[in-house]
């Protein structure tokens, strides 16, 4: 893409509204970062933030850092709505431009996120520490997503974020460490090996999981999960993002809403649907008794524990799912040869490092979940899970973490 293109992309691709508050944002905002490096910052204030909603690893180190008494932990949102909702919950959560939210920003010590200090506020970050939690381990090459279409000077002053340096960095095991310092060009020093948030929890015990639930979950969530202990099967089928695939990804996928539907009737069973957020969803295809699409902001982690089967292809959830004992996974690369060759996505030997049964059309899908007493399971799991989650039982405490972003 030539720098041309790339502006053409970048402008015309938002409305002018957009353009505007993101321009606002940067005049003001620079004018904001200067006076964050001379607020003084309070050893006990952490805030966290995550771009995509109330989810991922930044919220369950948050849940579990605000039972911490000398942790004044804070969710910082850049939607006023999300904000004011997780205050009825009585979670303390504020909108990043409001006078709470500036202030937890400006006097905060720690800033921990899932991607990158924009996740809160880059903007009044100045002197904090960064703990990036980053948001999943795999096989996919990843880059730094420093955009190199435009000049270095320009992508710098429209999106600093992508140029600042991290206190700590969580990893899992060796191998990750190697491949996210490839990523990120990160120093020995600041990698911390441990085990993600969100995982911690899955590995808890079912009434561990239902009590957290009940506690810090959404009626909607708590809802759900009482629906799915009511089916003798629950399936999940969380494909990967394509970028090339946004519209097209249901009929790309070959999916037959009928036949799988009436599978699901005569198993009583139920099959969920999450898809990424940018791919489109026809409402043609959400009119099926035992199919469910999950909604787009929907925390899928506290509904994992009540499925039985993960269906996916490339995906980092592979590897998280693997974590909790006694579940199926089934692979669906339905795109193999196409997803190699265009997006050169992959760091790792797929077949190697992503062992299990695959199937590559529907038919073949559908042949698979057949028979619900011999679902297929992943005989090398011990050896996935050594590569990638390391002597994961030793870290499953989320408070040895806490421990260590106390130090730095």
């Amino acid at each position: 893409m030539s720098k041309l293109q790339y502006f053409k992309q970048l402008v015309f691709s938002r409305s002018w509204k957009e353009i505007f508050s993101r321009a606002l944002e940067l005049v003001f905002g620079y004018l904001l970062y200067g006076i964050s490096f001379l607020v003084p910052r309070k050893d006990n204030r952490w805030v966290f933030g995550t771009n995509v909603g109330f989810v991922d690893n930044a919220k369950y180190l948050f849940l579990a850092a605000s039972d911490e008494q000398d942790v004044d932990a804070c969710w910082i949102s850049d939607s006023r709505s999300l904000a004011r909702e997780l205050r009825n919950r009585k979670i303390k959560a504020y909108y990043k431009y409001s006078p709470m939210g500036l202030h937890y920003c400006l006097t905060a010590k720690y800033y921990i996120f899932t991607y990158h200090s924009k996740d809160i506020n880059f903007f009044t970050s100045g002197g904090a520490k960064k703990i990036n939690l980053w948001h999943g381990v795999g096989i996919k090459k990843g880059s730094k997503f420093v955009n190199k279409s435009m000049p270095q000077w320009v992508s710098k002053i429209i999106l600093p974020h992508l140029y600042e340096h991290f206190d700590l960095f969580l990893s899992t095991s060796e191998l990750m460490n190697k491949h996210f310092q490839n990523m990120f060009e990160l120093k020995d020093e600041v990698i911390y090996e441990g085990m993600y948030p969100r995982c911690a929890f899955l590995m808890q015990t079912k009434e561990a999981i239902e009590k957290q639930i009940a506690k810090t979950e959404t009626e909607l969530t708590n809802e759900l999960v009482k629906k799915l202990q009511t089916y003798k099967k629950v399936y999940i089928y969380m494909p990967t993002w394509r970028i090339s695939l946004n519209d097209t990804f249901i009929e790309t996928a070959e999916i037959d809403f009928e036949r799988l539907n009436n599978m699901m009737i005569q198993q009583q069973a139920l099959f969920m649907i999450k898809l990424h957020p940018a791919v489109k969803t026809e409402s043609k295809h959400t009119q099926y008794s035992n199919i469910l699409f999950v909604g787009k902001t929907q925390d899928i982690y506290p509904i994992l524990p009540f499925t039985d089967m993960l269906i996916t292809d490339y995906s980092s959830i592979y590897y998280d799912y693997l974590l909790m004992n006694g579940k199926h996974i089934l692979l669906y690369p339905f795109d193999i040869d196409n997803y190699r060759s265009l997006a050169d996505e992959l760091a790792f030997d797929y077949n190697q490092y992503t062992p299990g049964k695959r199937v590559y059309t529907f038919d073949q899908l559908l042949n698979s979940i057949s028979d619900t007493e011999h679902l297929p399971v992943v005989e090398e799991r011990d050896w996935v899970l050594r590569q990638f989650w390391g002597d994961y039982r030793s870290k499953a405490d989320v408070k040895q973490l806490i421990n260590n972003i106390r130090t730095i």
